[in-house]
């Protein structure tokens, strides 16, 4: 078995690996293409305005 503080001081280092393997897939990716632009939406149809009683 491990001593509590040396399982903590792993732990603590495995967290740092992972959070600055992350920091550096991010720098590596700002090179990147950007997205397409999304297609136009299509237009749906709109409903026509209620319209008034004749008077009468």
């Amino acid at each position: 078995m491990i001593n509590p503080v040396v399982a903590a001081l792993f732990h603590v280092t495995g967290s740092l690996l992972v959070v600055f393997n992350s920091f550096r897939l991010l720098r590596q990716g700002e090179d990147l293409e950007p997205l397409a632009p999304k297609p136009a939406a299509v237009d749906t149809p709109t409903l026509a305005a209620p319209r008034s009683m004749p008077a009468e």
